[in-house]
């Protein structure tokens, strides 16, 4: 009983940002060697899922994620074209240029990317 007033007391102190109505997680009392209270975890997970669901945050938390993933995916791509591209002529020339004054960096990557 002490372990949920504590519990209650911590997530009474804030939110982390999020609004109001979102979703408020309920504390849960369980005892893991006699099974007690894992219909009321399960009852607990199903009603938040029923909540993501009805409100899109369930849909807006998986293109979150995809979204998350796809960039992951292009950026490792990138980064392996761009590592291919070390030693290449096109670098080196680029890197001449630059390190004789007559193109800046910048420029000089923006190439580079474009030849991506």
């Amino acid at each position: 009983d002490q372990v949920v007033r504590d519990l209650r007391s911590v997530l009474s102190l804030g939110r982390g940002g999020a609004p109001a109505a979102a979703w408020r997680a309920p504390i849960v009392k369980t005892v893991a060697h006699s099974g007690e209270g894992i219909e009321d975890v399960i009852d607990a997970i199903e009603r938040h899922r029923e909540m993501l669901g009805s409100t899109g945050s369930l849909t807006a938390r998986r293109e979150r994620r995809a979204r998350d993933e796809i960039e992951a995916i292009a950026v490792t791509a990138l980064r392996a074209r761009f590592t291919d591209l070390h030693g290449h002529a096109d670098l080196d020339a680029l890197a001449a240029r630059v390190a004789a004054g007559e193109q800046d960096p910048y420029t000089a990557a923006d190439m580079l990317v474009e030849a991506l």
